[in-house]
């Protein structure tokens, strides 16, 4: 338990870094950089933890993996076009995948 514990703190502190480069001085550390990318592959990988942990029976778990998935790719998409709503909805799913990870 004490390595899960450990794992757990590391994700969490990942994801409060990862968020607070997204919003602090309005984008100026993920706007021209491969960070976003990186942050989004890093929230992929948590959608994918999520979807092969659950049992095969909870389907609540498997859409809501599935949907994250959908949000971080959509967030990759609008990067050009809408920069906020493209750094807000991968701040949702970032933050909504580590909870669903955890406590699902």
């Amino acid at each position: 338990m004490g390595e899960l514990f450990i794992i757990f703190l590391a994700v969490i502190i990942l994801d409060i870094i990862s968020v607070i480069m997204l919003f602090s001085k309005k984008g100026k550390f993920v706007k021209d950089s491969i960070l976003m990318y990186i942050i989004s592959v890093y929230g992929l990988i948590l959608a994918y933890i999520q979807y092969t942990s659950g049992p095969s029976n909870d389907i609540l778990t498997k859409v809501l993996s599935l949907f994250y998935v959908v949000c971080f790719i959509g967030s990759l998409i609008l990067k050009k076009n809408n920069f906020y709503l493209s750094r807000l909805l991968l701040g949702f799913s970032l933050i909504c995948s580590t909870i669903t990870v955890f406590f699902m």
